[in-house]
Parts: C-alpha cells; sequence; structure tokens
C-alpha cells in the first residue's frame, strides 16, 4: 500500500512552500504518491514534476473556486498524465476559467483597498502583491498586507474583521459557475472531486446529489477538518451517489511558526482504491 497526499499547496496559491520544497518534503515523510492542488493556478506544476523525477508519483492537480445553486466551494481537479501535454482545444476552455477566476482576485483585492482606504486605513495594491509572490492572489496574502500595514496585529482577528460572513468588508466573488467549470475539466479530461465539504458545514447532500448529477466525479472524504462521523456519513453518500473517494491533508507548508502537517491524514491508497482506479 502506498501513502497518499492528494490534497497540498505551493506559493504559487496560498501555500508557503516551493514545489520543489513541497516535493522534497512529501519524501521526508516517506509518502510515495502526491498532487499538487494550488488555487486556480496550474504554474507550480512543471517546477514539481522536475523535482518529484523518479523519486515519487507526482499527479497533476488544481483546486478550483466554483460557484452552483448560489453558494461558492471548492473542486479539486487531477489530471492523468500530465497537464503539459493538453493542448489546443483541450485546454483553452480552462485556461479560460482560470483566467476568469484569477480575475475575481484581483478584482476582490482591488475593491477592498478602495473601500480601506476610504475608510483612512493604508493598505494598497502593491503590500498585497509582495506577499502574494509568484502565485494568485488569495485571502491569506490580503490578510498577511493588512498585519504587515499595522491594521490589525492578529491574524485570526483580522481575518474574521475583513472576510467573515458578518463583516462590513465582505464580498461574494463571483467564481466561474460549475457547469462551464465542469465543461472545461472535462475537455481537459480531469476527473472532478468536491472538496472538504464538511469545512464550513453549508454543504448539504441536496448539493452534492446536484454536482453529481452535473458530473462529478468524487468526494474528498479524508481530510484534518472532517471530524470522523463526517467522514462515515460523507463515504456513505459517495457510495449511494456512486463517487470516488479521496484525501488528503491540505497542507500549505510552514505558517506562523506552525509546522506543516502533510502526514497528519496517514492515508494509504487502499482507502482512495476506486479513485486511483479512475485515474489509472
Amino acid at each position: 500500500m502506498k501513502r497518499v497526499d492528494l490534497h497540498l499547496h505551493s506559493h504559487y496559491s496560498d501555500g508557503t512552500w516551493s514545489p520543489a520544497d513541497m516535493v522534497d518534503h512529501a519524501v521526508q515523510c516517506g509518502i510515495e504518491l502526491i498532487s499538487l492542488t494550488d488555487h486556480d493556478s496550474l504554474a507550480g506544476l512543471e517546477e514539481a514534476r522536475v523535482r518529484a523525477a523518479d523519486r515519487i508519483d507526482l499527479l497533476d492537480g488544481l483546486e478550483l473556486s466554483v460557484r452552483f445553486a448560489g453558494q461558492a466551494f471548492h473542486v479539486l481537479a487531477f489530471f492523468p498524465g500530465t497537464i503539459k501535454n493538453i493542448q489546443g482545444d483541450a485546454i483553452e476552455p480552462l485556461a479560460r476559467v482560470l483566467r476568469h477566476n484569477c480575475a475575481v482576485r484581483t478584482g476582490f483585492a482591488e475593491e477592498l483597498v478602495q473601500r480601506l482606504n476610504r475608510d483612512g486605513l493604508p493598505l494598497s495594491m502593491e503590500s498585497i502583491l509582495e506577499k502574494t509572490g509568484p502565485g494568485t492572489v488569495g485571502k491569506s496574502h490580503i490578510t498577511k498586507a493588512i498585519i504587515a500595514c499595522g491594521i490589525e496585529d492578529d491574524i485570526t482577528v483580522a481575518y474574521r474583521r475583513f472576510f467573515g460572513s458578518a463583516s462590513d468588508y465582505h464580498q461574494e466573488r463571483l467564481w466561474v459557475e460549475a457547469e462551464e467549470a465542469f465543461s472545461a475539466l472535462d475537455s481537459a479530461g480531469a476527473l472532478k472531486v468536491l472538496a472538504h465539504p464538511g469545512y464550513k458545514g453549508d454543504v448539504t447532500d441536496t448539493l452534492i446529489k446536484g454536482l453529481a448529477e452535473l458530473g462529478l466525479d468524487g468526494i474528498e472524504v479524508f481530510h484534518p477538518y472532517h471530524k470522523e462521523e463526517e467522514k462515515s456519513a460523507l463515504s456513505l453518500l459517495a457510495a449511494k451517489l456512486n463517487l470516488a473517494v479521496t484525501g488528503g491533508s491540505d497542507c500549505h507548508g510552514p505558517y506562523e511558526g506552525e509546522s506543516p502537517y502533510m502526514s497528519a491524514q496517514n492515508l494509504a491508497s487502499d482507502e482512495v482504491a476506486t479513485f486511483l482506479e479512475l485515474i489509472s
């Protein structure tokens, strides 16, 4: 049985590792199959692939932000083979989806900067982009910039103040609709997996059934945010809907003095066997 981790991030989205560092840490942990699933970005996959070489198996992945039935959530996409072999008409719909979501991310940051500036708070896009580095703009980068500007001194407090659902600064982001996203992923030959449905507790069985009817291929059952009873319930739902099961640590690397938790799930390949069969 292989040890696997099918949900990892690098600094091409909101992680702190380079893709190479992520691969090195996975090798040190004794994991044998990983997937880099950066938010709305495929940019780190080639670096990860080069570093992985014959040391560890790498599955190309992506975590895509989508909307369905008026609700926002994340879909993990996994690509058999390598993404660089998908070209022309097969990859363009996905490229268009990624451009849309990256524009949404940047627009969200720009609007927040303008609102804070009107309120006399000294945040700038330059300070956010400094924190973003090579990746897509995310809430973690904006929060770090807010801390660096002295607007808040606690990351958790800052996140709740500016991004919480009850915040005066809260904004709904108009991610790509699931129908378009699924069509683009199908064109690229990807498998589509609902990410951490138990994270916020607002992804209902009805929504998952709707996504299954739309072409969802699997559910991320094994995730650090999921309690044992949630894993059991999601496993039963996956079986009922004929969906594959996946899992991963959702590790973003070391963060704010905390050690990386890549091996926290301790997931074995037999627990996601059906999914791996689909990939192969």
